[in-house]
């Protein structure tokens, strides 16, 4: 019989690795970044390379990303309503569910 506390534990320590990398939403952006569930709402991210970087359900509304650098990002579910997005690369970017709802991608 499994004891409560190892079921407690057990869940917990699965909670940690589903939830979003809080502490990485403080990092800078470069290449590889783990900002999966962070919020950069109507941040100035121009000519950022986030190259690789994990973008899972980060929110990036009205934000300016004029020339950065997204290939091979994984962006799944993420939000870029409204973003500034004119000359950005998303080559290999993968944006399953992505909502780029009036993104300038011009």
């Amino acid at each position: 019989m499994v004891g409560w506390r190892n079921v407690i534990v057990g869940a917990l320590i699965a909670l940690a690795e589903a939830g979003p990398a809080w502490a990485e939403c403080s990092e800078r952006g470069e290449p590889g970044v783990d900002w999966r569930g962070c919020f950069f709402d109507r941040q100035n991210l121009s000519a950022v390379d986030l190259t690789n970087a994990r973008l899972r359900g980060a929110s990036f509304k009205r934000a300016d990303l004029t020339g950065a650098n997204l290939s091979k990002a994984g962006a799944f579910r993420a939000k870029f309503v409204n973003a500034k997005m004119s000359k950005v690369r998303l080559d290999g970017a993968r944006l399953e569910e992505a909502d780029l709802t009036k993104a300038d991608l011009t």
